[in-house]
């Protein structure tokens, strides 16, 4: 099953069972729980599905189509893959590793590389989910033709 049919159907499911609407607080609820589940127990597989399942109806119950969220889905993975980094061997093992946000030196070609990195951003939030995953297509394509 692709990803779209598994959201129409666990939205189905998830509307029929739990009701129509947002139902943020519910949803954030449950998630709350499932992540206490977790820390008790790191290695429980459905548990982890458990988390997936209820951050897709999350999506949807904030109004978006299928479609939309299996877009997103790619071109935020797309989005992690091109920001840069710190090292994870020297990072806090038990603490968020998140991106880095300020250049390491302050020259001209720093500044200039921030000021395009801006641009491309203010690109991406007007065009959206679908130039990313567009994007991603089209690298996957010329990786292909490269090898």
């Amino acid at each position: 099953m692709n990803l779209i049919d598994y959201l129409i159907r666990q939205q189905a499911f998830s509307e029929r069972t739990f009701g129509p609407g947002p139902r943020t607080k519910m949803v954030l609820d449950h998630l709350r729980k499932e992540l206490v589940e977790i820390e008790n127990n790191p290695t429980d597989l459905e548990e982890w599905i458990d988390v997936v399942m209820l951050a897709l109806d999350g999506a949807w119950r904030a109004g978006y189509e299928p479609h939309e969220i299996a877009d997103q889905l790619s071109a935020k993975l797309y989005k992690n893959e091109v920001r840069t980094w710190p090292d994870w061997r020297l990072s806090a093992p038990n603490k968020a590793i998140e991106h880095i946000r300020e250049p390491l030196i302050d020259d001209g070609f720093t500044r200039e590389l921030l000021e395009q990195d801006e641009k491309d951003k203010q690109f991406l939030d007007e065009h959206g989910a679908k130039t990313m995953a567009l994007l991603a297509q089209a690298d996957k394509l010329i990786a292909s033709i490269k090898q």
